[in-house]
């Protein structure tokens, strides 16, 4: 399996998406495009039988407002530009009613263009609630430093593989720098944030659109890579290996090397619990750190005897 791909299954539902918007766009442009040709009905005389209908005058009065009302949900629903793309639509059918009666008076010229400013406010005010939510819902679920996925979301998105495993099987990857804390005494606060970082962007070099990355907090990271199996999960673990023996670039130019050690665990054989797969996945990363560290170990029942030193010496960093 090549990691550097999305699943067919991802590249399904997004085709998926994708036409369903496609369909509601269309719905709603066809709405418009009726509203739109509300006005040069008047000047078209084989429509005059239209003009006379009981409904027409309602219809007359409040095309505009329904019209707006439907521009300002197509920013909100899909876009701002979608928003703009149907306002234009909706005024140049007006174009022939207005210069046919723009001779006899102003008004209706001044109201096409009030209304076009309006709504373009409209859209202007919608685009900036989008911007401000999006990045409220990013500081959310970001980690401040790596601006990988945070804990909160890993395991909002573990939750949802593991509630939809009939989508198919899946594996998490966890990852512990070795002798972190050494290094970071080292070259200092700002040179240890720098390297983290800098091991973040490998993570994100090194997944697929499908995957989740994931910073859980100090230097511990996590990977789910849904609809995968042994074979795929041991794949990525020795490519992330790979990658992390070229050295990092940091503090003025100092050159530092600095390896990982990885627990894989998949599910659902090991676990169908959030935090259940989480345990069998640091457990097997204790024992990749008690076998020598700069490795990766498939979580299995050695891993419930990993000595009790082993975890003493992970929390002094090593």
């Amino acid at each position: 399996m090549d990691i550097t791909n999305p699943t067919d299954f991802e590249s399904s539902k997004s085709r998926t998406t994708k036409i369903k918007n496609a369909l509601g766009i269309g719905a709603f442009f066809l709405v418009i495009t009726v509203l739109s040709l509300v006005e040069l009905i008047e000047i078209l005389p084989r429509y005059n039988s239209i003009i006379t209908h009981p409904i027409y005058p309602y219809v007359h009065e409040s095309h505009d407002v329904l019209a707006l009302m439907l521009v300002l949900y197509l920013a909100h629903q899909f876009s701002p530009k979608v928003g703009i793309l149907a306002a234009v639509w909706f005024l140049i059918p007006h174009i022939p009613y207005v210069i046919s009666v723009s001779h006899q008076n102003y008004q209706e010229f001044f109201r096409l263009i009030l209304l076009f400013i309006a709504t373009l406010f409209g859209i202007q005010l919608i685009s900036l609630y989008k911007k401000g939510e999006t990045k409220l819902k990013t500081l959310a679920i970001s980690d401040p430093l790596t601006d990988l996925y945070n804990r909160r979301f890993f395991q909002e998105a573990l939750e949802y593989h593991l509630e939809n495993i009939e989508e198919g099987p899946g594996a998490i990857l966890f990852l512990d720098l070795d002798k972190f804390k050494i290094v970071n005494d080292s070259i200092g606060h700002l040179g240890g944030d720098e390297l983290l970082i800098k091991f973040a962007k490998c993570l994100e070099d090194n997944h697929r659109v499908s995957d989740v990355v994931a910073r859980l907090g100090g230097d511990e990271f996590a990977v789910i890579l849904p609809y995968s199996d042994l074979h795929a999960a041991e794949t990525v673990g020795v490519r992330l290996l790979k990658t992390l023996s070229e050295p990092f670039t940091v503090k003025e130019g100092k050159l530092l090397t600095i390896s990982a050690s990885i627990g894989i665990a998949l599910f659902p054989e090991h676990s169908e619990t959030v935090e259940g797969l989480l345990a069998c996945a640091d457990k097997a990363m204790y024992r990749a750190k008690y076998e020598g560290r700069n490795r990766y170990c498939i979580y299995s029942l050695v891993d419930e005897r990993v000595p009790a030193q082993n975890i003493q010496n992970r929390r002094f960093g090593y």
